[in-house]
């Protein structure tokens, strides 16, 4: 498995998993209510049920905490970011902030080619 350390650095260690992470808050933000923290808490919690069907028959590690910690400080990001732009009536860069996320999802896929 790994220790609560390596559960905490997976999340953080690769653009994919970050874009997506602080994509998911930013998403949330803009649709405000509960989709605040609905939709991260939802996220996070598939995480968990992902990483627990993965081990099946077994106890979760200290490395899924610390995952599931770093998945939910990034979509916190994503919130706070899009709470600020949401805000501060800057719409476009809102769309800009977005726009950056599916680019850098693309530039992802042409580097994995």
């Amino acid at each position: 498995m790994g220790n609560f350390v390596a559960g905490l650095a997976h999340p953080v260690s690769g653009a994919d998993h970050i874009l997506a992470m602080v994509a998911v808050g930013l998403w949330g933000a803009v649709a405000g209510g509960r989709a605040l923290w609905a939709w991260p808490a939802a996220f996070v919690a598939m995480v968990v049920a992902g990483f627990a069907s993965a081990i099946l028959g077994m106890r979760l590690a200290t490395y899924a905490t610390g995952f599931s910690l770093a998945t939910a400080a990034l979509h916190i990001l994503g919130l706070g970011a899009g709470l600020t732009l949401v805000r501060s009536a800057r719409e476009s860069l809102l769309r800009t902030t977005g726009g950056g996320v599916a680019l850098g999802g693309l530039a992802l896929i042409a580097t994995s080619a």
